[in-house]
């Protein structure tokens, strides 16, 4: 698998008539777009459609302390092993909605594979190709408040057939910090600084793998400040931009 946008326009000719992969599987009850399953994620998708510029870099765009989204087009193209043909071409969108919470030290992620085409050629069969979305975190522990600790999802990475993702696109992450309690009067804030990353990857058994690193970045702070911080804690998105309106 290689990025469409590095190959020259001759490698392209005749991989340019995407079919959705419900009707090249010939399968007409698979869904071809994830259902939003909150009014809260069809209202950020609808704002994230108008911010498609930002929204495709890796932090995504950031609407504010609470609320984040990205959507990241693919256009991918299969060579064989030997790297001598092209034997098939991937579209699919990705999209991961992120929101933090005023009052929880929690961040949840919703991600999905979405509107998935493809073009094979020859005996290629483009239901055997699998993508991946590999999540990992880390905590910036020189920033954060002593002991900082962050609980991760039991499940971490999907990586399926095309047909996994078509039937079901979307599925959620939960970051959480462990709460102490008020400890704020004595100058423990119970900050603690993480990034969550998502690696994705693509595969076909007749193809070199496609891994991209850091296919997304969010930054997240998780708090416990006092009366100070509204509800007294909460997680908020650390490159979200604060703004006063007057």
């Amino acid at each position: 698998f290689v990025d469409a946008a590095t190959l020259p326009a001759d490698e392209l000719r005749g991989l340019d008539r995407p079919q959705p992969l419900a009707a090249y599987t010939g399968d007409r009850a698979a869904r071809t777009a994830a259902e939003p399953t909150l009014a809260a994620d069809e209202d950020l998708r609808t704002q994230c459609e108008a911010q498609a510029e930002k929204a495709k870099a890796a932090q995504g765009w950031i609407k504010s302390r609470f609320e984040s989204c990205q959507k990241r087009p693919y256009d991918l193209v299969l060579r064989n092993k030997q790297g001598t043909q092209s034997i098939g071409r991937l579209w699919f969108d990705m999209w991961t909605l992120g929101f933090a919470y005023d009052g929880s030290r929690r961040v949840d992620y919703s991600t999905s594979i979405e509107n998935i085409r493809v073009q094979t050629v020859g005996t290629e069969d483009a239901t055997k190709w699998r993508v991946g979305q590999h999540f990992r975190s880390t905590i910036n522990a020189s920033s954060s408040d002593p002991d900082p600790k962050l609980t991760t999802p039991q499940t971490t990475s999907r990586d399926e057939l095309l047909g996994a993702w078509d039937s079901t696109p979307l599925w959620t992450l939960t970051y959480t910090s462990p709460d102490k309690g008020a400890l704020y009067n004595s100058g423990n804030q119970q900050r603690v600084y993480a990034t969550v990353v998502m690696d994705v990857t693509a595969d076909s058994p007749n193809a070199t793998s496609y891994t991209e690193v850091d296919a997304y970045r969010s930054g997240v702070r998780f708090d416990y400040a006092g009366p100070v911080a509204g509800k007294y804690k909460g997680t908020v998105f650390t490159e979200a931009r604060v703004e006063l309106s007057m």
